[in-house]
């Protein structure tokens, strides 16, 4: 399957965290950053694959002093990435190649994109040859674990099977743009076959972000609630972020989960 990831960005949908899911995931990984205290540097950070931008107010706050620099295959969202972060240095490139040198980077972060590209193992082969020794890396991607929600209507619709070079796809119930969604010891098998130790692997999506979902969908296709109220629309949208964090503060040791976090560090 070939994507035209320009045509994928030209409505801006990277460029805000619009739904219940986008906005709790960046409360996880901000959450992650806050709990492991080795994830900072003075160095160069790299965003893989930036889009238009949406976390690099994150990395900045987290990391003061660094040099970040935005990689993106799209042309159209790196330049409005551009736009809105002029300190930050943008390329356009592919996540599986990556025009930098051997131990150039500090730290990187991926958030969404290995389950796009043509090849996961590639993508981490490029990490480990980016990161400096003792350098760190954090990937978000899907989950395909047994039992996780997506995995329950794929499975009982007929619609699961497997994904391009390794995970399982999840038919019409899943963006049509993933190639693969991995399970969580296969994705840390190949980071470590790419040489990237696992420091901890975080889930996360289990099933209040799934309710939550789905009655912010419900809601918003019969009333507009930003056009009635501004702060009304955020005050529904911060509940449903609260119900969908559940998974995250309680669920987040069970395996059946439909999103999930590695902390990763080039050994």
């Amino acid at each position: 399957m070939s994507v035209d990831y320009d045509a994928y960005h030209e409505t801006g949908r990277t460029a805000v965290f619009g739904d219940v899911f986008e906005r709790v995931r960046a409360r996880t990984v901000e959450w992650i950053l806050g709990r492991e205290p080795d994830l900072r540097t003075t160095g160069t950070l790299l965003d893989l694959g930036a889009g238009e931008g949406r976390y690099l107010p994150l990395w900045r706050r987290a990391n003061p002093r660094a040099a970040i620099l935005a990689a993106e295959l799209s042309a159209v969202a790196s330049e409005r990435s551009a736009g809105r972060h002029p300190d930050v240095r943008h390329i356009v490139a592919d996540a599986q190649e990556v025009p930098l040198s051997d131990g150039s980077v500090d730290a990187i972060v991926s958030i969404e994109v290995i389950e796009h590209v043509p090849s996961g193992v590639r993508m981490l082969s490029e990490v480990s040859r980016l990161l400096r020794s003792g350098g760190w890396a954090v990937i978000s991607t899907p989950c395909g674990n047994r039992g996780s929600f997506p995995w329950l209507l794929a499975r009982f619709s007929g619609q699961l099977s497997s994904g391009r070079e390794g995970g399982v796809t999840f038919g019409r119930i899943d963006d049509p743009t993933h190639l693969r969604t991995y399970r969580r010891r296969e994705l840390e098998s190949l980071c470590r076959a790419s040489g990237l130790e696992v420091r901890h692997t975080y889930l996360s999506g289990h099933l209040f972000t799934h309710l939550a979902e789905r009655l912010e969908l419900a809601v918003k296709r019969r009333v507009n609630i930003r056009r009635r109220s501004v702060r009304a629309d955020e005050a529904f949208s911060r509940i449903l972020d609260a119900v969908a964090l559940t998974d995250l503060r309680v669920l987040r040791p069970l395996p059946n989960a439909s999103t999930m976090v590695l902390v990763l560090r080039k050994s």
